[in-house]
């Protein structure tokens, strides 16, 4: 079965990108804005050396688009409260997209002008195992969420 996976992100650089000193990976994180007007902050990771010497060129506040694939693992945080000393480990799901090309569009613009690009995500797979369906938020903004695997 032919898979699908693509990301397209614009948004604005948090923070000065991360990049390891052998220059194998750089890290940084986007602000994008939904229509809904809510924020996320997806993280982006870089492996390509030619992309790594341009993030290494971005600046905080600068605005990022990004091309890319969207990958999630299984991860164990380790917790110890503060209270008692006792450590815990909770299981979560990580999602990060993996760049394929990145390109610095400037600074000075307004994050509201790219509501409409600034998060397009495009997933295909088959179905791993049968949805589940919640809702969260309060009496009056109840918010309809689907929770689902696909490979």
């Amino acid at each position: 079965m032919a898979k699908e996976n693509f990301a397209l992100l614009i948004g604005e650089l948090q923070n000065e990108p991360k990049v390891n000193s052998a220059k194998t990976i750089a890290k940084f994180t986007l602000r994008t804005i939904r229509r809904n007007d809510k924020y996320d902050t997806p993280t982006v990771k870089v492996l390509d050396e030619n992309l790594i010497k341009e993030v290494e060129t971005f600046n905080k506040g600068d605005f990022i688009l990004v091309k890319g694939i969207v990958l999630t693992k299984d991860t164990v945080k380790h917790v110890t409260c503060p209270s008692c000393g006792k450590r815990q480990d909770i299981r979560s799901t990580s999602t990060e997209v993996y760049a394929i090309d990145v390109v610095n569009i400037g600074s000075g613009y307004v994050l509201e002008r790219f509501k409409e690009e600034s998060n397009v995500v495009r997933i295909l797979g088959t179905l791993c195992r049968p949805p589940e369906y919640t809702t969260t938020g309060g009496e009056n903004k109840k918010v309809a969420l689907c929770k689902y695997q696909i490979a």
